[in-house]
């Protein structure tokens, strides 16, 4: 197994553990399978995208810990790109 591969199969089962969200393992199993780089990152970042907009929408209803929690995602994001 090639590096690439060895990093495609151990971002995977990251993923499985972190955050089994069908869509995204979807994305990473093609990747994994080979399709192309620029499709599966054009899925990463819509993924992303949506998911980012999700949790800004939950902000609403949250309070307390739930609420620090999301906006201390939001914020790492924001401060990734």
């Amino acid at each position: 197994m090639t590096p690439r591969n060895e990093i495609k199969a151990e971002l995977y089962r990251t993923v499985l553990l972190l955050h089994p969200d069908p869509i995204l393992i979807r994305t990473l199993e093609a990747w994994c399978a080979g399709a192309e780089d620029a499709q599966v990152l054009a899925d990463l970042r819509n993924w992303n995208e949506a998911k980012y907009l999700e949790m800004q929408e939950w902000l609403s209803s949250l309070t307390g810990r739930d609420l620090e929690a999301v906006t201390s995602k939001l914020e790492e994001y924001r401060k990734a790109a």
